[in-house]
């Protein structure tokens, strides 16, 4: 999440300052209440919808003007869940906490298969507290890219693997396609699909009148072949079809991971096999290695 407009803002209120000689930067408030608030969103409410407890993002790590926020999915619902209530978050938000300033939130989305595609740094300290943890990897390089070129207040732009589970047949979210742009360093130039849905509330009168102007809407048939057949066409790259073992439509994984994974299962129970405690800690690391690729872990910004 990213709030748009903040380097001017803060440059305005900085004169500001030193007109009305006020202590301390006029500016800092908002931001702090960003950093706290907007996490929080994600336990309430809204529009009578709630986030079950397991799914509801929490908070990874400020970036300068923006949040990284994460949380582990295990069927495609958990996805479609996460990215209606994010889009009703950033409404929300907006209307409670920044309809005094001319600020704006804009967001993306996108998932991220561990412990293959991509890794998870263990910190040993992170801002001050033990047992930290960063994430790393292709998938999160795109998010980034996608959050930076693509995403806006009306559009929670979303990773074209994320689509996929967005667009399944049982419940199909209205997502929109713009084209294709090139993400430098994402898939050696490939150009990459933008994909998005909508986010109410946001001159949404003004939105819709354009979305009709261009005879714009979702096709979700369409754009849901269009994304399989992208990611079909990655084949041999790390972008694959996102898999879980809770979920029939996404069921299937590559040869390959399911190899790796069993390799490293194999390596864990041999590291843990000895001990007095080892018949309790040799099922751990299997199960999360089973576990990790079970599912993607969305991450939003």
């Amino acid at each position: 999440m990213d709030l748009v407009g903040s380097t001017a803002f803060k440059n305005r209120r900085e004169d500001e300052t030193k007109r009305t000689e006020r202590p301390g930067p006029p500016w800092a408030d908002v931001f702090s209440s960003f950093y706290n608030g907007f996490p929080k969103m994600f336990e309430r409410e809204l529009d009578g919808q709630s986030l079950e407890a397991d799914i509801r993002p929490r908070l990874v790590k400020p970036i300068g003007d923006e949040l990284l926020l994460q949380t582990l999915i295990h069927r495609s619902r958990d996805a479609r869940d996460i990215v209606r209530f994010t889009a009703k978050a950033l409404v929300e938000y907006r209307k409670r906490n920044l309809s005094d300033c001319p600020l704006l939130i804009k967001g993306a989305a996108w998932i991220a298969g561990f412990p293959i595609n991509n890794y998870r740094v263990k910190l040993e300290e992170w801002g001050g507290h033990a047992g930290g943890e960063d994430f790393i990897g292709p998938s999160m390089d795109t998010g980034f890219r996608l959050a930076h070129e693509a995403a806006a207040p009306e559009k929670l732009v979303v990773s074209v693997d994320l689509a996929v589970l967005l667009l399944a047949s049982d419940a199909p979210l209205d997502l929109y396609f713009d084209g294709t742009i090139t993400l430098k360093g994402v898939l050696s130039g490939r150009p990459y699909p933008i994909v998005w849905y909508k986010v109410a509330g946001v001159d949404t009168k003004l939105h819709e009148a354009e979305l009709k102007l261009r005879a714009h809407r979702p096709l979700k048939d369409e754009l849901r072949k269009y994304c399989d057949e992208y990611l079909r066409s990655c084949d041999g790259t790390w972008l694959i079809r996102p898999y879980f073992e809770d979920d029939a439509e996404f069921g299937e994984k590559p040869a390959w991971h399911e190899n790796v994974l069993r390799t490293w299962g194999k390596i864990d129970e041999r590291n843990l096999s000895t001990g007095p405690d080892a018949p309790e800690r040799r099922s751990v690391p299997a199960k999360r290695a089973r576990r990790a690729n079970r599912g993607s872990e969305p991450r939003s910004r």
